[in-house]
């Protein structure tokens, strides 16, 4: 380490909790001008001390590479969670994106008569839609711990992202019922019962999933956090 004597010292004393003290001259020998305790610390990226090895003890040195090694194999690991973490919000929006295109691939299915390609749609897009829903919560419970992404927008631009973000919250804690109680009627052959409702169903589905993608695509790029 270098730096500032005394900065090091205070580090060494109340971090590191071991001794140190300078051999002022002239009793200090050339290579003798600090007395310091022989014991390497180990310091993980966190700041905390994870061991303590003698430099004199011909075994404790394997032992300290050994450490050193299963530390940064477990910081490769967080990493690599952390950076697959700060994905999900593209990855969600991706499918958001995929669910639109499924969902209007069923409704052209359907006017066609093609029964099968829209009943493989329809439940398609329904479980996209639940992928989604499970990528959104882990990503605001358990990564974000349920703390906001701030929106940087001003003016005009906050008015319309909030009147977006606000009518797709609503929205989509309507839709999710609503288009398992659809899907249950189709596939119980309720057809009649299932059309009626899912002339509400479709354009609800169709307007949050393409407004999960605008909200996105506002927070994330148009007007992204510094």
């Amino acid at each position: 380490m270098t730096g500032p004597r005394d900065e090091l010292y205070d580090l060494i004393r109340k971090s590191f909790h071991l001794g140190v003290e300078p051999n002022e001259p002239p009793q200090a020998r050339a290579g003798y001008q600090v007395e310091h305790s022989t014991k390497l610390v180990l310091v993980d990226c966190d700041g905390r001390i994870r061991g303590y090895f003698d430099g004199t003890e011909p075994e404790d040195l394997p032992r300290l590479e050994g450490q050193i090694d299963s530390l940064l194999r477990q910081s490769w690991v967080r990493d690599h969670v952390l950076l697959w973490q700060n994905r999900l919000p593209a990855v969600n929006a991706v499918l958001n994106g995929l669910s639109v295109l499924l969902l209007v691939s069923g409704y052209l299915a359907i006017r066609r008569r093609w029964v099968a390609l829209h009943k493989s749609c329809m439940l398609s897009a329904l479980t996209v839609s639940i992928l989604f829903l499970t990528s959104y919560l882990y990503y605001h419970l358990a990564v974000k711990h349920g703390e906001p992404t701030r929106f940087t927008g001003e003016g005009e631009a906050r008015l319309v992202y909030f009147s977006i973000l606000i009518s797709h919250t609503v929205l989509a804690a309507v839709v999710a019922p609503l288009a398992l109680f659809t899907a249950y009627q189709g596939l119980r052959d309720r057809l009649t019962r299932h059309v009626r409702v899912a002339r509400w169903t479709l354009p609800i589905w169709l307007y949050v999933s393409v407004t999960g993608v605008v909200v996105y695509w506002m927070l994330y790029h148009l007007y992204p956090s510094p």
